[in-house]
């Protein structure tokens, strides 16, 4: 359910369901109940921080109140009225249009454009069950959607504009055409099967990742990105990467003909028996409550191998490069550290299936560090591949895969609120309320499970500091004190 915890003061107390006065305080009280949103009517800007207008699941539309963005934990409700908000202003027009747009608009003319785009965007990290809880949240969204930009994720906004049901089905049909292709020519390349929702709503529903543009087969190092765009425009209408020889030869081909991503193979892995590596059955779900989910679509073992990790491999220095330049939601769902190797893997520019499993407290997965066979090594510096693992029987068709994506951050935020003498942390919801309450950017996490965390990141560096001065702040950071990537 959409809820979220509501400060109360003396002033402005609210009617309760049955009509009855609630108890007036002589000083402001923290409320730590949580209220359920029915509906977000509209929204404003009040010194730089989004104020929606909510009307509340069993009271009156007397009862509306505009609420910052940071008390509300209702992601759904928030980013469904951002598309139709958006949709509204800017019907069909093409988002690298709306994005020139943004570049130099002011906050007011912001609030319906780019920070709409950067609400929807957001979506693409919060593997399922979080939220990102930024409280300057127009200067959090800017930055945001310049990262989009930056890592070239502009296809992910482009997919909520399209309304064109019969383009729809065309797109399916070139979507599961070219994944076909790309399982037969990738070793590693997961068997992923991709189920579009019947009946989609056009106002929630994104498409998928192109498989021949952000989807990678392999991991990538430095100096192998040297390729061109393919003349014809596959699915989604972006123009996949091939190699700049082959280009020339082929671009009369059929699009699932042309020969993409071969730059991504070393020539000795092309001479490896083609079977994929990973003998499970996948599939890509779309629930309107978590997005995309990768599930397993045959039974899986305890402790088998499902997928592996792949991105960019990096300096693990670019990890606090994002933190600074992209911000905590995007580092820190998208750059994992390679244990004891100084690397990273990145998943902001390139990334495969891995991208869509689901966050979880209690998770069916983890990840383990494996070394490639040796005749399969293309990297000089033998870094040890990031390998997703079931950690119990996964007996469900259709079970989605969960990891504990954020575990590493537990200790520093026990270590946060231990220091903290506030009894409010001590009742229900009290860390989430303290937090709200007192502007910190956190993680909120609400996968459902016995055990959730609730808090799973607390952004403690920016703690009583100007998000405009952020880039000064967190360059002073002791070496220690800098984010190195999330270890998984």
């Amino acid at each position: 359910m959409a809820k979220r915890g509501r400060p109360r003061n003396a002033q402005n107390s609210k009617k309760k369901q049955d009509g009855s006065k609630k108890k007036k305080y002589d000083v402001e009280m923290i409320d730590t109940e949580l209220y359920e949103v029915e509906k977000i009517m509209n929204c404003k800007l009040e010194n730089r921080q989004v104020m929606y207008k909510i009307r509340w699941k069993g009271y009156k539309p007397e009862d509306d109140s505009y609420e910052p963005e940071y008390r509300l934990m209702c992601p759904d409700k928030i980013r469904k009225f951002a598309i139709s908000t958006f949709k509204e202003k800017f019907g069909n027009v093409p988002i690298s249009d709306v994005l020139r747009y943004c570049e130099n608009c002011d906050d007011d003319e912001f609030l319906d454009s780019g920070n709409m785009l950067a609400i929807i965007g957001k979506r693409l990290f919060e593997k399922g069950s979080v939220n990102f809880i930024e409280h300057d949240s127009i200067s959090a969204n800017r930055r945001f959607l310049k990262a989009m930009q930056r890592s070239d994720n502009e296809w992910y906004l482009n997919t909520f504009i399209n309304d064109d049901k019969e383009k729809f089905g065309s797109d399916m049909k070139k979507y599961c055409k070219e994944v076909e292709y790309r399982i037969q020519i990738a070793i590693c390349y997961p068997l992923v099967k991709v189920y579009f929702p019947l009946g989609y709503d056009t106002d929630t529903y994104p498409t998928p990742p192109p498989p021949n543009y952000k989807v990678t087969m392999n991991i990538l190092y430095p100096g192998q990105q040297d390729v061109t765009k393919s003349t014809q425009k596959g699915f989604g209408e972006i123009y996949p990467f091939v190699n700049k020889d082959d280009e020339k030869d082929n671009e009369n081909l059929p699009i699932e003909q042309q020969p993409r991503w071969r730059f991504m193979l070393d020539p000795v892995k092309l001479k490896v028996k083609r079977q994929n590596k990973f003998q499970n059955n996948l599939s890509l779900r779309f629930s309107k409550s978590a997005g995309w989910k990768l599930c397993a679509d045959n039974f899986i073992p305890a402790g088998k191998p499902i997928l592996q990790i792949l991105g960019e491999i990096r300096d693990e220095s670019e990890a606090h490069s994002s933190m600074i330049e992209d911000g905590f939601p995007i580092a820190v769902s998208s750059i994992f550290r390679i244990a004891r190797t100084g690397k990273v893997l990145d998943q902001r520019n390139f990334f495969d299936f891995s991208k869509f499993l689901q966050h979880s407290c209690e998770p069916n997965c983890e990840v383990r560090l494996e070394l490639p066979p040796a005749e399969l090594k293309i990297d000089p510096d033998n870094v040890p591949e990031l390998v997703v693992v079931s950690n119990e029987d996964i007996k469900t068709f259709g079970e989605h895969l969960s990891l504990d994506f954020f575990k590493c951050f537990d200790d520093d935020v026990d270590k946060f609120f231990s220091n903290i003498k506030d009894p409010l942390i001590k009742e229900e919801n009290g860390r989430l309320a303290y937090l709200t309450e007192n502007r910190i950017d956190f993680i909120h996490c609400d996968c459902g499970a016995s055990s959730c965390r609730q808090i799973l990141y607390v952004d403690t560096a920016m703690i009583g500091h100007d998000q405009n001065d952020r880039r000064t702040v967190l360059n002073k950071l002791r070496p220690h004190e800098k984010f190195k990537g999330t270890r998984l």
